[in-house]
């Protein structure tokens, strides 16, 4: 029963970043006694907070935030708090200081919200320590970011900030820049777009750039990174694979080893591996059957040594002219009459059992079937079916996807 006389009671800072990251385990794990369970989770928390040997450093920059916070707001200016972080009390490692300043995004106004990174900032730092620079002989070296080459990735990234402006020409806000960036054409990891945001923020800070020199800058200010190693990208096959596996177990009830096809594919659209929309159904072609549930610990070891490739940057093959024997206009102009023949009602939808058939008259390869067919998954079970526009729109650039990256000569070790 509540009283007139009762004190609002005020919410210690961290409790609710604390729960919530609890509650996300909670859901992860399903555990049978909740109790036991919390027990044990923040038992290991408190242990491995005070083993680690950056705690020290986390607790000084946590009494550096709140004392350059005195409205005790949460948040902080950008400039603020990059300063707190490479200042040369917390005898940081310049390296370290900036691993750990692309961890924290920035707020449409400006400002950084730091409770939610103070409570990964000690794991943060223990990971960065054991990351070196990669090392890319004068044979293999960098060529592209996620797949694009320089002028491909520069070229995108203008198109999709002057799709996204919102101020007139050459001024756009903070939000419509993150969007750009988060663009999956671009396939930029929450790093990544953290790390473009705060260089945005110091060499713009009125937020007006020419689109063209701010897509090149991005693209030194990413390659550099890459090189230098900031993102923690898994560069080997164990890495890529411990990372895919634990994407899957994130979304996976414990102690299950399967998923859909179609969580799969979400699950590498969000997995922060850098991966493109295109992309990502390339490497759904590697499946021989969308329609039945996936061992997830199979797959990520089936594909890890490709995505460690990838991620390296080395690599990109020449892309011929025809796929299914035919050029892309030829291509589309007969699916889309084959589609049309079928769809008597010219609803422009047709199942998915349907679209599946018309695919399988085609000279496609196994995994150029699925990759196309990839683009059907998210409609599947609809009762319209498939908007076949998609697969007609899609169907040469994911093949041409899955022979540039080499998706062709994944070899399997089941």
């Amino acid at each position: 029963m509540s009283s007139k006389y009762a004190t609002a009671q005020k919410i210690p800072e961290g409790l609710p970043e604390l729960l919530k990251d609890f509650a996300r385990e909670v859901l992860r794990k399903q555990p049978v006694n909740i109790y036991a369970f919390g027990a044990k989770y923040f038992k290991e928390l408190l242990e491995y907070q005070s083993t680690s040997p950056f705690a020290a450093i986390s607790e000084q920059v946590q009494e550096m935030l709140e004392s350059t916070d005195s409205s005790h707001s949460g948040v902080v200016t950008f400039e603020q708090f990059k300063n707190i972080l490479f200042d040369e009390s917390l005898n940081l490692p310049e390296r370290l200081s900036q691993m750990a300043l692309i961890e924290q995004s920035i707020n449409d106004d400006g400002t950084c919200s730091y409770q939610g990174f103070l409570e990964i900032l000690t794991p943060c730092l223990d990971a960065a320590n054991l990351v070196q620079p990669n090392i890319h002989g004068e044979e293999q070296p960098r060529i592209h970011i996620h797949g694009l080459i320089r002028d491909e990735f520069e070229q995108t990234l203008s198109l999709k900030l002057q799709e996204f402006q919102a101020c007139g020409a050459g001024e756009i806000e903070r939000a419509a820049i993150r969007k750009a960036l988060q663009d999956q054409e671009l396939g930029l990891t929450r790093k990544e777009i953290n790390l473009s945001m705060g260089y945005i923020e110091q060499q713009y800070p009125d937020g007006t750039f020419d689109y063209a020199e701010l897509a090149s800058n991005l693209y030194e200010l990413l390659f550099h990174s890459h090189e230098e190693n900031f993102l923690s990208l898994p560069m080997d096959k164990d890495s890529a694979r411990d990372a895919l596996i634990r994407a899957f177990q994130e979304a996976a009830p414990e102690g299950v080893q399967e998923l859909h096809a179609l969580d799969i594919e979400s699950i590498l659209f969000s997995c922060d591996l850098g991966f493109t929309e295109l992309q990502t159904h390339a490497i759904i072609g590697v499946l021989a059957d969308l329609t039945v549930d996936v061992d997830f610990v199979a797959f990520a070891s089936y594909i890890a040594g490709w995505v460690a490739q990838f991620e390296q940057g080395t690599d990109l093959r020449e892309v011929g002219p025809t796929v299914a024997g035919m050029e892309r206009e030829a291509l589309q102009e007969h699916l889309l009459s084959e589609f049309k023949k079928v769809d008597t009602s010219d609803t422009g939808y047709l199942p998915y059992t349907t679209i599946a058939e018309i695919i399988s008259q085609l000279p496609f390869s196994p995994r150029e079937k699925s990759a196309v067919l990839s683009f059907a998954l998210p409609s599947m079970s609809d009762e319209e079916g498939v908007p076949y526009i998609v697969i007609v729109q899609n169907v040469v650039n994911v093949c041409f996807m899955q022979t540039r990256l080499a998706l062709d000569l994944v070899e399997s070790e089941q």
